[in-house]
């Protein structure tokens, strides 16, 4: 079966071009400006004798898409949404799918984006269609590689203690009220995490013979793999509830042979220095984009 591969770089793409050309493809001839503009994804079947290519522009494609409008009723025909509309009836009025039925979409939030061009790209589309944009301040990925596990395991075990336990579905609305930054996604990513066993928290039985059941500190695994909706309220701080939390959660990963990914924005120094002492090692820069329309139709 053929796979298709990206071309990541100007020169890997001109070795590509000779390569085509000596096979047939003469017409790629004048493929050199699409080159030099670099915003142009290439994809091809096989490196080393290619059959297939397939050029993409990205802003042409990105410029196409009508982001006010629910990807679903742009991309559905009428008689496959009626079935799909009825199959959600039943859903919660947050499931991620529904949001994409809109005929009108007012938030939208891309994260974990690791390409400023691609940055650069999304907030011209989103500015097009009256979205207002920001960015965010910069931040950088931190991952544990899955090296030593057992011994990795051994040791975030040693700080761990009983009250650091499971969330339940009875958690959801509190924890989701505490992320900063919300997409269309992120309730039904919750639940999935916590009925999957992926999110611990912090959980005081009893707190000064008046509060019972108090969640202290708490966390998240996305579906990517990343930890999350990490977060320790403000009484609670100090008192190194969220490093059991977080070091619970690395265990869930490397269980699961998941390598762990932590985003941490580069002036929070303080969890950084946390990260580095839990075991992760930094990788790249990413930022995300908060989009909100901004215009009246």
């Amino acid at each position: 079966m053929s796979q298709l591969y990206f071309l990541k770089n100007e020169n890997e793409k001109r070795e590509f071009l000779e390569k085509m050309k000596s096979n047939g493809f003469s017409q790629l001839e004048n493929a050199g400006n699409e080159l030099q503009i670099g915003k142009t994804l290439w994809f091809i079947d096989d490196l080393i004798k290619p059959n297939i290519l397939i050029s993409i522009k990205i802003n042409v494609v990105l410029d196409s898409i009508n982001w006010r409008r629910g990807f679903l009723l742009q991309n559905f025909k009428n008689e496959n949404l009626e079935d799909l509309k009825s199959i959600l009836s039943f859903r919660k009025k947050y499931n991620a799918i529904q949001n994409n039925l809109n005929e009108k979409i007012e938030n939208i939030y891309f994260g974990d984006i690791k390409d400023n061009k691609l940055i650069e790209l999304l907030q011209n589309s989103l500015k097009i269609r009256g979205f207002k944009t920001n960015s965010g301040e910069k931040m950088s990925e931190y991952i544990i590689k899955l090296e030593n596990i057992d011994e990795k395991i051994s040791e975030l075990e040693k700080i761990i203690d009983k009250n650091v336990v499971l969330l339940t579905l009875n958690d959801i609305d509190f924890v989701n009220k505490y992320k900063n930054y919300k997409s269309e996604f992120t309730y039904d990513e919750l639940k999935c995490s916590i009925e999957s066993g992926f999110s611990y928290g912090y959980r005081i039985k009893k707190l000064d013979d008046c509060c019972e059941n108090v969640l202290a500190s708490w966390g998240v695994i996305w579906s990517d793999g990343q930890i999350g909706n990490f977060h320790t309220q403000d009484r609670f701080s100090g008192t190194g509830y969220g490093n059991q939390v977080k070091a619970k959660l690395i265990i869930c990963l490397l269980k699961n042979n998941i390598t762990p990914i932590s985003h941490v924005y580069d002036n929070n120094n303080s969890r950084i220095l946390k990260n580095l002492k839990l075991g992760y090692s930094k990788t790249i820069g990413v930022r995300f984009i908060d989009a909100i329309y901004n215009q009246i139709d």
